[in-house]
């Protein structure tokens, strides 16, 4: 069974509160997106602010999925997607990668049409990992969540950039 599977059948379990860990079945490309300045637009009553929202995430979501990624939640304005092994050529990494090229390239398309002047931070992650059911929420646990958190000290305030590792580099295809 590969990941994202396994991820859907967790989730669906009406005891998913108690849901077991899931194996650690081999290595997948975590994904993390985060939207800064959502939260501190002036001027823009919360109906209109929701709505554009709602529509930013719509796009993102639409384009991981599109790119074979398994969105696993959205929290405030972060959204976390994860490709799983099962992806070959191209691989999980670089199905990722450029969907995280795609979001970029949307975001700054929106900005120059008159959207919200916002940055996006988007962090890409490979390695093996676990996800369980933790406090009523599907969670992943290993070393790719630190390599995360470490990523996202490198982010530059005021800039839309995207960052990956080495060992997401090394499963690239075509470099």
């Amino acid at each position: 069974m590969n990941l994202i599977r396994a991820l859907k059948s967790i989730i669906k379990r009406p005891s998913a509160v108690m849901a077991p860990q899931l194996p650690l079945l081999g290595e997948c490309t975590l994904f993390v997106s985060d939207i800064c300045g959502f939260d501190t637009v002036d001027g823009m009553d919360p109906e209109s602010l929701a709505r554009l929202m709602n529509q930013t995430f719509q796009s993102f979501n639409r384009t991981i999925v599109e790119a074979g990624g398994f969105i696993v939640s959205t929290i405030g304005d972060a959204t976390i997607a994860i490709w799983d092994a099962s992806h070959v050529a191209p691989s999980h990494a670089e199905l990722a990668i450029n969907c995280g090229q795609a979001i970029l390239q949307q975001r700054q398309k929106a900005q120059s049409e008159g959207g919200i002047c916002s940055c996006l931070g988007i962090l890409i992650a490979t390695g093996k990992m676990t996800g369980a059911m933790i406090g009523g929420h599907l969670q992943f646990v290993g070393d790719r969540w630190i390599t995360i958190k470490r990523l996202e000290s490198f982010k530059i305030s005021g800039r839309s950039q995207m960052f990956y590792t080495s060992k997401t580099l090394a499963h690239l295809t075509t470099q």
